[in-house]
């Protein structure tokens, strides 16, 4: 289907899927797709833009943006704004500024948040499989499958990481580092976490409950 949609001042709820913008990349301010058959036109969007179902984002947003069921995002996100990654939906594209992903959504591009006061969050299942620069948080099972070098990286509840780190790395509840990577920087254990892999920096353990609680092995 090919549509030629000129500059776009209001709302714009597609209820369809489109492939294919004949006209020039319309301007759209607030944008929702509702269709089942994915959006792969150049859009720029100013306000908030929804992707749902299988929609597909190949445009510039300029405002915040949310991911919704296994919707996808293969472009450059810029600016000072949200982009929320929910329910299988992934990024293969860059993102610059706060990047959150829930249920069992993923990211396969890059992360930039620009400072450590803005980490990548993972949470719910959601997993990490591509680069990140500065932070990240990883919350409630989710979990690191991609080298990166980050300033602070935490692991929260049930949280892991099967890769290797370079940076400062905490590790609190019953998270854990896997013996498939390694960190490179400070790592501090505690409650319950453990590790299985080597450090080269500085380890410090706060154990909740002595010998029982964190655990430490191959310090290099």
């Amino acid at each position: 289907m090919a549509v030629w949609i000129k500059e776009v001042t209001t709302n714009w709820i597609a209820s369809a899927g489109i492939s294919t913008n004949s006209g020039s990349s319309p301007t759209i301010v607030n944008f929702t797709t509702g269709g089942t058959y994915g959006m792969y036109i150049t859009l720029t969007v100013s306000g908030t833009a929804t992707f749902n179902d299988s929609s597909h984002n190949d445009g510039t947003l300029t405002g915040n943006a949310t991911f919704n069921d296994t919707s996808s995002n293969a472009a450059t996100l810029t600016g000072q704004h949200n982009f929320i990654f929910n329910d299988y939906s992934y990024n293969q594209g860059n993102i610059y500024w706060k990047a959150t992903f829930n249920d069992y959504s993923y990211n396969n591009g890059g992360i930039d948040g620009g400072s450590v006061n803005y980490p990548a969050i993972f949470n719910d299942n959601s997993y990490n499989n591509g680069t990140i620069f500065w932070a990240a948080i990883f919350n409630n099972n989710s979990y690191n499958n991609h080298s990166f070098l980050a300033v602070n990286a935490t692991f929260n509840d049930s949280s892991y990481n099967v890769s290797s780190i370079t940076g400062n790395v905490v590790f609190n509840d019953i998270s854990y580092m896997e013996d498939s990577g390694s960190i490179t920087g400070d790592a501090t254990f505690n409650n319950e976490s453990s590790n299985r892999t080597n450090i080269s920096g500085t380890v410090t353990l706060n154990p909740d409950r002595g010998i029982n609680g964190s655990s430490i092995l191959g310090i290099v």
